[in-house]
């Protein structure tokens, strides 16, 4: 925005603001300063000028707070926040010098709108705000900071295992971008678990899960597999449900207690093949799984079997 378009900004949004002054036996008309200041921030929108137009949403925020409508209040705090958070991405996409203050800014006015919910008995529109706004740092590449706002979505989302296990997701995700395995790892076993408690196993028969955990168990069984190949704990440090999961796609293992009846054959015995492969060492082999395996997974697993590939060479090279 220039300097003249800024002027004119400044003076139409004090223009609004003067209406809101209390005046001798005359109530301001916040309806109408409301009217204004939306149809200030649409024209901001319009030139890019993202954080003006969010300066507008808060303006508006304020207006529907003195009218004590919440949601109206939470909706134009959340209206700011994307405001702010898409004059981040214009800085970023400009490569313009930055403090991340959009970004504060963005962050500051979720937790007001979560908060404004939570007071108001409604869980399931602040979790779903609290996961817009992890999100909304992943892609400033701020993974490490999302990581709390998924967390709060989870403690959210307590009466609803589904939402739960969406949440718990994000997190695992965030910590594979930052490139903590480990937590990634007891993250996705936490949720395995929760999965088939939730699912309504009984007797230990797992054939007895629902379509939607089954999903989930298959794709935390995958990206399991993946992490500890790549991680490669040693005998004394690795976990003895981690073990196990090993131990599924060894060769000898007969065990009944130990099948994945949730993975189709055809990706189990791919599985193993990379299992022992790993285990051996043999990049070549691990090489012509990839090529299988690529089409099966999805990219955040693809990223994952890619770090084991490149860790296998370098352990090969090292020998």
């Amino acid at each position: 925005m220039n300097i003249a378009t800024a002027d004119e900004f400044l003076a139409q949004y004090r223009a609004i603001s003067a209406k809101l002054k209390k005046r001798f036996m005359r109530k301001p008309n916040v309806a109408e300063a409301v009217e204004q200041f939306n149809a200030l921030a649409n024209n901001m929108k319009l030139q890019n000028s993202y954080s003006y137009a969010a300066f507008c949403y808060l303006a508006v925020a304020r207006c529907e707070a003195m009218a004590n409508c919440f949601t109206a209040e939470a909706e134009a705090l959340v209206q700011a926040a994307r405001n702010y958070f898409g004059a981040e991405v214009e800085n970023s996409r400009k490569r313009s010098p930055t403090f991340y203050e959009n970004c504060s800014m963005a962050v500051s006015c979720y937790n007001a709108a979560i908060k404004i919910y939570c007071k108001n008995d409604q869980p399931a529109l602040a979790a779903f705000l609290c996961l817009e706004l992890g999100k909304c740092l992943q892609k400033l590449n701020k993974s490490v900071e999302a990581i709390g706002h998924y967390q709060r979505a989870v403690e959210l989302q307590h009466q609803n295992p589904l939402d739960v296990l969406t949440s718990m997701d994000h997190i695992a995700t965030c910590h594979i971008e930052t490139g903590d395995f480990d937590s990634a790892l007891t993250v996705l076993t936490e949720m395995s678990y929760l999965a088939k408690e939730r699912g309504g196993i009984k007797h230990g028969n797992i054939s007895e899960i629902s379509g939607a955990y089954k999903d989930i168990l298959a794709r935390c069984e995958v990206s399991r597999v993946l992490l500890l190949l790549l991680l490669q704990p040693t005998p004394q440090r690795i976990r003895p449900e981690h073990a196990n999961i090993l131990e599924r796609y060894s060769w000898e293992s007969s065990d009944e207690s130990l099948q994945v009846p949730y993975l189709n054959e055809d990706l189990f015995l791919l599985l193993q093949s990379l299992v022992m492969a790993r285990q051996a060492n043999d990049i070549m082999a691990v090489r012509e799984l990839q090529k299988d395996l690529s089409a099966i997974l999805t990219p955040e697993q693809t990223h994952l079997l890619h770090l084991m590939i490149t860790e296998t060479s370098n352990s090969k090279y090292e020998l």
